[in-house]
């Protein structure tokens, strides 16, 4: 009866709880490891891109065509010869007399000469390489419409007029400005806008 008992007492009572075999063991070292190495790995992957982007967009930006600004190599090498060359040029000529109209549409004249220099220079480039550097063709625009209004002063001086030169403007400055300052030293020399 006894054992009985024991059996009705055992089977009533209320088991004691025993630690599961299917509790999570505690993290074993090798999968600390992974686990950093994953947080690293991330951590250096965003380190990396933040300092790869900067450098990409420098790099795609100093390659870029600027917009107002002779950048390519061949055509601002180009552009500072020919502008050298028309300076030297245009220096050379010797002013006429004061009163001398025949002398000072010879200077204009002789000036455009020089002028001109730097519209050849700059054509014999090529459209290739000048439509692949965005101001070059507007640059030597501005040149030729320079040397046409000085012609244009010239004739109006030999037929006896007293003409007025104005250089143009656009969007409110002189077109000798962006000319001399489009990324190519090319000073324009001050005989080419004062005319008599």
């Amino acid at each position: 009866m006894s054992d009985h008992r024991a059996q009705s007492a055992a089977a009533g009572a209320t088991p004691v709880p025993r630690p599961s075999t299917d509790a999570a063991a505690p993290t074993s070292p090798p999968a600390n490891r992974r686990r950093l190495a994953v947080i690293l790995g991330c951590v250096l992957l965003l380190l990396g891109a933040g300092v790869s982007l900067p450098v990409i967009g420098l790099w795609r930006y100093a390659n870029a065509d600027h917009l107002g600004i002779l950048d390519n190599p061949p055509v601002t090498d180009r552009a500072a010869q020919a502008c050298a060359t028309m300076a030297r040029e245009v220096a050379a000529i010797p002013p006429a007399a004061s009163g001398d109209t025949a002398g000072q549409v010879t200077v204009i004249r002789a000036q455009n000469q020089a002028l001109e220099h730097v519209v050849t220079s700059m054509t014999d480039l090529g459209p290739e390489l000048l439509n692949g550097d965005h101001p070059a063709n507007q640059w030597i625009a501005d040149w030729k419409t320079l040397i046409q209004l000085r012609e244009d002063y010239a004739d109006a001086l030999a037929a006896g007029s007293e003409p007025t030169f104005e250089v143009p403007t656009v969007d409110g400055y002189p077109i000798t400005h962006r000319m001399s300052e489009s990324g190519v030293e090319c000073p324009i020399p001050p005989e080419i806008t004062a005319l008599p």
